[in-house]
């Protein structure tokens, strides 16, 4: 049996009864959750689907870099002395070390790797620790690299931080069952994800980053 809406109060409009009827909450919160569903379903469809692989990529590496600034200002410019060209001890010590400056452990590895091409293979890195590795023209810059120093410290430096490049994409390969494809590029192909020490990432083609690898 169909429930009538009782109005609430009658006005009187050029001579006609008009009726006010108050909206249910339970009404405005179906509305609210319907239309919720529908924007959820046609956004894939009409709006990309949210960011690709790369994007997601290119925002990882960004905000691994944001953490280990972070890090930084927590201890007087030092930034974390751990670096992925030292091997994977000195690895599992920087994820270990930047892990309370991020959101989630999952920032620490390329999605490529998680969610993209299943036959991609990373070269370098570690893809179930931390897939992006350091730059290895940090040697250039850290004092005393040569005889053991990996502190850098941000205040005392002779880089300009926007142009030191601190992580990039690994080297990777796609592979098929029986043989590994040339050429050698970063998970993504012929380009490179590199971020900076002043917080901000580029997409480098591989000719550009080569100079960081």
């Amino acid at each position: 049996m169909p429930v009538k809406l009782k109005p609430i109060h009658v006005e009187t409009v050029k001579g006609y009864p008009k009726a006010k009827y108050r909206p249910s909450l339970g009404l405005i919160a179906f509305l609210v959750v319907f239309f919720g569903l529908i924007g959820a379903v046609m956004l894939p469809v009409y709006g990309g689907g949210g960011p690709s692989i790369s994007e997601s990529c290119k925002s990882y590496i960004k905000q691994v870099t944001l953490g280990s600034i972070m890090y930084a200002a927590d201890n007087d410019d030092h930034f974390p002395a751990h670096y992925t060209f030292d091997g994977p001890v000195a690895t599992a010590a920087f994820a270990q070390t930047i892990q309370p400056y991020l959101k989630n452990r999952e920032l620490l590895i390329c999605p490529e790797f998680t969610r993209g091409h299943r036959q991609v293979k990373p070269l370098e890195g570690d893809s179930k620790t931390m897939s992006y590795v350091h730059c290895t023209s940090l040697m250039q810059i850290i004092p005393d690299f040569s005889e053991g120093q990996r502190e850098f410290v941000a205040k005392t430096s002779t880089p300009n931080l926007a142009t030191a490049a601190y992580l990039r994409d690994p080297l990777a390969t796609r592979s098929t069952e029986d043989k590994i494809e040339s050429p050698i590029y970063s998970p993504h192909g012929s380009k490179f994800h590199v971020s900076f020490l002043d917080g901000h990432a580029k997409t480098l083609p591989a000719d550009q980053a080569r100079k960081d690898l």
